[in-house]
Parts: structure tokens; C-alpha cells; sequence
């Protein structure tokens, strides 16, 4: 199975597009789809929620924290565990892609939603859990909008790999890490369908520096846009005023 990552520049360049289009072309809706304003909570009050943050501070922490053991370890089979992990975190953050949702729920002419959902060809609103249904929403947008995130985050994402490794369902057949899932009959769903594909050292090498860059160039294009919001004024966001505190956080304004 050939896997095709984009390169470190698709990637920076991705991210900067749809980053660069919002900001230049809607500049008044930039901050909606950088804060997170949850209006489901609490029934009739629109809070500030900074549980995300909080999620993606763990995440760089984690990332970061396993750097210098790849370097140390020589142990390619370790190596590969490793990365496969990380890719897996990285992956299935949701701030990355509910920001670039926003992004391009912006573009298309329409108000940023902090619960990623789709509309189902019957209109049905769904709640999209899982990387795959976001991804799979991204990537309609983006031919839609002709912005090359989807492009990107379709080639990044290998479900084989994430299953496989979240759901302990592979083995190692030689230098292959291979998805176990249709081989073993204790989770087997169909009998006639046989699906193990395999990853090379040099496949999850791939995945997790372009996981990786993803998330770099997102965390890199988030701090560059928000940081000027950051100057103790009042900005608007849809549901009112907000304002900067260097102690607090984010702050309606009557309450800064």
C-alpha cells in the first residue's frame, strides 16, 4: 500500500491559506473562530471554555516530551511505537480541525460552531465524533472552497494505522507493522472480508513528521493571529465583547 504524505511545505502552506484568507478577507469574524464560546453548556449562557486549551497544552507537552527519547533509543521497533502513538494523539485533537472547520465555515459565507456537526443529504444535522467524519467534512469543504487543508489532511490521515494501533489489533511481521484486525477471530465482524494492511519504519516515520508539522505550523499560525486580539481592548465576537486578561484569560467585557 503506497502512502503519499504531503511534504513539510504543503503542509505549512496549507494551514497558512486558510489561516491568511480568513484574516484578510473577514478580518471582522477572525476572533469567532479562535475562542471558544460554548452556548450549549449551560442552558441560556454562552461561556468561555478553555477546556481546549487545556487539551492542547497536554498535547504539546506530551509531543514534546518524547523527543529526546527517539533520539536516544536506537531501537526501531521503539522508534516506530513511538511515532505511531504521537501520530494518533496529534491526529485526533479536535482544536486543529474545529479552528480550520470555523475557518472554513467563514469562507463558505456562514457563522463558526464550536460543536463540528455536518448536514446529511436528508438535513440532518450529526454531531461528527470522530477524526474520520471530520476529515471526511474538511476535505468536501475544502474542493468546495478550492483551499488545499483537505488535500492535506486526507493524505496525513491513514485509519488503518490509527485503528490498528489504538485498538491493539497488529503485530509486527518483520519490518512491518501490520493491522491484525480481519487475521484474528476474536473481533472479527466479516468472515469474507480480509483487510491487513501493513506500515513500514519508513510509512509511520512519514505520518508522524507531517503530524507533527501539523501541528507546529497550526499551534505557530494560532499564536501569530491571536496575539494582536491580545492588547487589553474589547473585541466583538458574535456573542458580545471580549477582552484580554494577562492573569484571567479571556473575559466578557463586563466582566473584565
Amino acid at each position: 500500500m503506497a502512502i503519499h504524505t504531503p511534504s513539510n511545505d504543503e503542509i505549512r502552506l496549507a494551514v497558512a491559506e486558510v489561516f491568511d484568507r480568513v484574516r484578510f478577507c473577514h478580518a471582522d469574524k477572525l476572533l469567532n473562530a479562535l475562542v471558544v464560546v460554548d452556548k450549549s453548556m449551560f442552558h441560556g449562557n454562552n461561556i468561555i471554555n478553555y477546556v481546549v486549551d487545556y487539551e492542547m497544552q497536554e498535547l504539546c507537552d506530551f509531543v514534546n516530551s518524547f523527543k529526546a527519547y527517539l533520539k536516544q533509543t536506537e531501537n526501531h521497533f521503539q522508534q516506530a511505537r513511538i511515532r505511531a502513538l504521537l501520530y494518533c494523539h496529534i491526529m485526533e485533537a479536535d482544536l486543529p480541525l474545529t479552528v480550520i472547520w470555523n475557518f472554513l465555515r467563514i469562507l463558505e459565507g456562514g457563522n463558526c460552531d464550536w460543536t463540528f456537526h455536518r448536514i446529511t443529504k436528508k438535513g440532518k444535522t450529526e454531531v461528527c465524533q470522530y477524526p474520520r467524519e471530520k476529515i471526511s467534512e474538511l476535505s468536501r469543504l475544502s474542493k468546495k472552497l478550492d483551499v488545499q487543508i483537505g488535500t492535506v489532511l486526507d493524505h496525513l490521515w491513514q485509519v488503518d494505522l490509527r485503528n490498528a494501533f489504538s485498538h491493539s489489533q497488529y503485530c509486527w511481521m518483520g519490518e512491518m507493522l501490520t493491522a491484525t484486525g480481519s487475521l484474528s477471530p476474536l473481533s472479527r465482524k466479516n468472515c469474507g472480508k480480509r483487510n491487513n494492511p501493513s506500515f513500514t519504519f519508513d510509512d509511520i516515520e512519514r505520518l508522524y513528521e507531517g503530524s507533527r508539522n501539523l501541528l507546529y505550523y497550526f499551534t505557530e499560525a494560532y499564536q501569530i493571529t491571536i496575539d494582536p486580539f491580545k492588547d487589553g481592548n474589547a473585541h466583538p465576537v458574535d456573542s458580545g465583547l471580549i477582552v484580554w486578561d494577562s492573569q484571567s484569560g479571556w473575559l466578557w467585557k463586563g466582566n473584565a
